[in-house]
This record gives C-alpha cells, structure tokens and sequence, in this order.
C-alpha cells in the first residue's frame, strides 16, 4: 500500500459529492467502495494538504494531470475563507481534491455541506490544466474578495 493510502473521511467523501454533482459528474453507485485518497505534500509549508483521488477500480497508468471540474468555498470554524477544487483528468477519473485556506493556516473542519458556497471566479479557467499558473490566479482572485 503506498504510503498514507486511506479511505476518505465522511467529511471528504461529502465534499466531493457535493462538487461532483454541482459538476453534473456522475459518481458511480458504489463509488465510495472504491475510493482512496492519498496526501500530496503541499507545496508551501504550513498549507493543508490537497488529495490525491484514487480508485481501485481505474487503469494504473492514470496520470495526474488534473483539470478544474468543480470548485465551492467555505469559512473555516476561525470564520478565514477556504476554497476548495475538484480536479478530474482526461479520462474522466477524478484526480484531486484541493484546498486553500487564504491566510495559509491549517484548516480546523470540514463544514456541513449547506455552509459551502458557490462562487465562479474559475468558470473561465474550467479545464485549465497548468495547476500552478490556475491556483495563483485563484489566489489573486480570493485576496480581492477579501481585500
């Protein structure tokens, strides 16, 4: 088993529903069976770490190469925004759960799903699939939000 290979939280399995179905992406009836996520060392210090979204029932070959589907954001119990994205890859696999707590500190919770929010700053970017370039811009995008 690789290294940190777990089932998703309640919490997890959650948000990704919620994504996937405001993606009009439809998850398998037995999707939860076989899911795993896998931590991706973050590339700042102290961000939260993204997911990587596997299943074990999809080719082994599959590559990351992740393009934004979905994405909603949330406050945090300490009321700082996060934003979440839900990335999929050319095959259609979902590839990447991946988070964004503005001011860069650890996410406390996950909420229930009536606290996330949509927002469309990303629409533009849907199937962008240079992460670093998309998730800077989303990046620039929030910090005017919040000033």
């Amino acid at each position: 088993m690789e290294k940190g290979k777990r089932k998703p939280t309640s919490d997890e399995l959650r948000l990704i529903e919620y994504l996937a179905h405001k993606a009009n992406y439809e998850l398998s009836p037995d999707f939860r069976e076989h899911i795993y996520v896998v931590p991706i060392p973050p590339v700042y210090e102290g961000e939260f770490t993204p997911l990587e979204i596997r299943f074990d029932n999809a080719p082994d070959d599959m590559k990351m190469n992740g393009k934004l589907i979905s994405e909603c954001l949330f406050y945090d119990s300490d009321n700082v925004l996060v934003t979440v994205y839900l990335l999929a890859n050319d095959l259609g696999y979902l590839v990447e759960l991946d988070f964004w707590k503005v001011d860069d500190s650890p996410i406390l919770r996950i909420p229930p799903s009536e606290e996330f929010r949509d927002y469309t700053p990303a629409n533009e970017w849907k199937g962008e699939s240079n992460h670093s370039s998309f998730l800077q811009r989303i990046k620039q995008f929030v910090k005017g939000i919040i000033g």
